[in-house]
This record gives structure tokens, sequence and C-alpha cells, in this order.
């Protein structure tokens, strides 16, 4: 199982859960809306689509969907931080993101398109690979 932190989606998520509650000013909306187009070409429209099950391909393109409009929400009534700000906060986030992969020696390309649709885990049903997907923020990376 891959930890959910090897997800850019998991950092956006987190990151929305603070942006709403004010903990952050800087809205992470450019980066659920690259989030959501990137997952729904991946598991819809990529070469390696029929690898993911129907209830993931859903579940995942509902989550992200729902998290990008919660942050677009906030986001369009809130002007206290400039849009090109926000962009390049974004950007950076995901340069940070890439840095954090490369020091575990992985690649983006590595985990979004050889990992993620071999996972044996697929074939348990939904309820029993959230829970998996929700421990597997604690597997030590360096034990794979």
């Amino acid at each position: 199982m891959i930890p959910l932190w090897y997800f850019y989606s998991f950092w956006c998520w987190i990151w929305t859960v603070l942006y709403f509650f004010d903990y952050i000013k800087i809205s992470p909306f450019f980066s659920t809306l690259g989030c959501i187009i990137f997952t729904t070409w991946n598991v819809l429209f990529s070469g390696h689509s029929h690898k993911f099950p129907l209830y993931y391909k859903k579940f995942i393109i509902l989550w992200e969907s729902y998290t990008a409009l919660v942050c677009f929400n906030k986001y369009r009534n809130d002007k206290s931080v400039n849009f090109l700000t926000n962009i390049y906060v974004n950007l950076f986030a995901f340069f940070l993101y890439y840095c954090l992969i490369s020091s575990f020696n992985k690649t983006f390309s590595q985990i979004y398109f050889v990992d993620t649709p071999n996972q044996k885990e697929f074939k348990y049903p939904f309820y029993k690979f959230v829970r998996l997907k929700l421990f597997s923020i604690y597997i030590n990376p360096y034990s794979s």
C-alpha cells in the first residue's frame, strides 16, 4: 500500500481543511483544481485506467471534486490574498512536494503511473481499501 502522504492530493486535502477554518490565508484552489483534472484523466482516460476498480474511480473523483468546490466557494469570496500570490504559492507547494518524494527516491511518474495502478489492495472491497489507505499514513517509507 502506498502511503497517503506520497500523494499530492493528500497534502491538498489537509491544506483545504486549514484554509476552510482560516488557519491559512493562501487558498489551495489551484492545486485542488490541478488534482481533479489530473486524477480524472489518470483514472478514466490514461493507458492504465482499466486497473482502477469502479468504486475507486467514483470515490476519488467525487472526493477531489468536493475539495475543489470547497476551496472555490471560499476562494471566490476571499480577496485578502491576490491572484498571483495564490498561484505562486500553489506552484511552490507542488515543488516542495516533489522535493519530498524525491528524498525517498520516488518520482511523480513512478507513484502515479506504476505504483498506484498496480496496488494489490484494489482487489479488496471498498470499505477495506479505505481502512487500509487511512492506516497507510503510518507506514514507514523506508520499509518498502
